[in-house]
């Protein structure tokens, strides 16, 4: 669900993660939800959108989530997790952001 660069680290509020082997799901979320670990990306797909709604990530989360996200696809993916009026307006900034970039 979280492609994970290899490494043993300590990381604020994780604490120490091996990412040598397998990183534990719920371990992955909060390294994906760090700014302190930029490291950690989602894999865009079904099976990440439904771990992260089985989180039952609130509003907040999810928005920072959104303006952390790395692509337009990272964003859309996001958005199937939960979405409103307020999430599709952060949305549609950070992908405005993207184009900006070309």
């Amino acid at each position: 669900m979280f492609n994970i660069r290899k490494g043993k680290y300590v990381v604020p509020g994780v604490g120490k993660v091996d990412a040598y082997g397998e990183v534990d799901a719920k371990v992955a979320l909060q390294l994906y939800e760090s700014k302190a670990f930029p490291w950690c990306e989602p894999v865009i797909g079904k099976k990440t959108v439904d771990f992260l709604k089985k989180q039952k990530l609130d509003e907040k989360r999810i928005a920072a989530l959104i303006q952390t996200a790395k692509s337009k696809e990272e964003v859309d993916m996001l958005l199937e997790v939960k979405s409103n009026k307020a999430l599709e307006g952060i949305a549609n900034t950070k992908k405005e952001s993207f184009s900006n970039k070309s």
